[in-house]
């Protein structure tokens, strides 16, 4: 029988509500691999054991469980009963699947009445390699094959595998934040950096139909269909803007344009905050990649919002958030060709350094309330 092993590292670390964040990954990753088969739960001080009862997807299972936040690591590992000579046997069959020439084996007792200590059981079994693969040599640092024995109280774990997954705090466990999603490189790169502090992410997208192209938003959805493999119930508000964007036009200085438009797009993500119980709002301003994201910039648009702005990208260079883009596999979608609301009316010299005092002028020109309700009033809602 095959045991999956999940481990986790920054919720050991929890205090007395660690178990509100183990509760909650179990949760998690039922709601991931439920569908994929038939697990017993055994949840052990620093693991958790889903024993698998009957014959399922290995492959697809792995995959559910590299989108659950919490897990640090976890292995497929052979369960046998608690006997010293399956454990020689089952050593010996991990050992002829691979192709190695140093090995280490590493022994995790758990079960202290279990008459072997772990040292001793590291040197048997090591033993038992050296005399039935010719050349082999044990190495402690970095060997090619490591073999792990887990010593439980009613059987014994053997693997040899641990597979990375995304770490940080099970989803829902921090609370709603607004993300605000484009359908560039940054947004979702940053929607997944606040969703792995335990956040559930609503996304809000703004548009400019039909001045842009239907694609843009399909392009959203299929971003957003990706992100919600990580956090799963994902809600997406699409808002039209292009009645705001044009009376910016309009009656306002063409180098605020960009900041005006953000600002805006600030207003009306605060409005659905007060719907969704969300704390705080989410962007992907990495500092001084665009105009819009000099300080001074960054400092006009924060103003127009009393609530927290994360923007966990804002030390960030670009190959770096590429390179998550890719991990999280939102890159070859990012780069469609699509235009998106910003990039519309956008003049030839922005500003780069906005004084709060000109920006708050020309916003005097906007019926404010009346276009953030126009907005809030046409928005269209999709569930994943």
């Amino acid at each position: 029988m095959q045991t999956i092993i999940i481990h986790y590292s920054e919720i050991g670390l929890k205090g007395r509500n660690r178990n509100i964040f183990e509760n909650k990954l179990i949760k998690n990753i039922k709601a991931h691999i439920d569908q994929l088969g038939s697990f017993k739960l055994v949840h052990l001080h620093d693991r958790i054991l889903f024993e698998q009862q009957d014959s399922s997807d290995i492959s697809k299972i792995k995959t559910s469980l590299l989108h659950v936040f919490g897990i640090s690591n976890f292995s497929f590992a052979n369960s046998i009963p608690l006997d010293f000579e399956e454990i020689k046997k089952q050593t010996i069959t991990i050992a002829q699947k691979n192709k190695f020439t140093t090995f280490a084996i590493k022994t995790n007792r758990i079960n202290k009445k279990f008459k072997i200590s772990s040292q001793h059981v590291n040197e048997q079994i090591g033993g038992v390699i050296l005399d039935n693969f010719k050349n082999k040599k044990v190495k402690l640092k970095n060997p090619d094959l490591t073999i792990y024995i887990d010593i439980l109280y009613d059987q014994a774990l053997i693997y040899s595998e641990k597979i990375k997954a995304c770490g940080g705090l099970p989803t829902e466990t921090a609370g709603n934040v607004i993300s605000l999603i484009s359908g560039g490189i940054d947004s979702p790169v940053a929607s997944y950096q606040i969703m792995k502090r335990g956040c559930q992410i609503i996304f809000c997208h703004f548009h400019s139909y039909p001045q842009t192209s239907k694609e843009s938003q399909d392009q959203v959805k299929k971003l957003v269909s990706i992100l919600d493999q990580y956090q799963q119930n994902s809600k997406l508000y699409l808002i039209p803007i292009l009645d705001l964007q044009k009376q910016i036009v309009a009656k306002c200085s063409a180098k605020l344009r960009v900041i005006l438009y953000r600002r805006m797009m600030m207003r009306i993500a605060t409005k659905i905050t007060e719907q969704e119980n969300a704390k705080a709002l989410v962007t992907g301003d990495s500092i001084g990649q665009v105009a819009s994201q000099t300080l001074e910039n960054i400092q006009a648009v924060s103003q127009s919002t009393n609530l927290p702005i994360f923007r966990p990208l804002a030390g960030l260079d670009k190959e770096e958030i590429i390179n998550i883009a890719n991990k999280i596999d939102t890159y070859q979608t990012s780069i469609q060709p699509f235009g998106d609301c910003c990039s519309l009316f956008v003049p030839d010299s922005p500003e780069t350094k906005a004084r709060l005092e000109e920006v708050i002028k020309n916003e005097q020109e906007l019926e404010i309330d009346a276009l953030i309700k126009k907005s809030l009033d046409q928005l269209v809602i999709k569930q994943f």
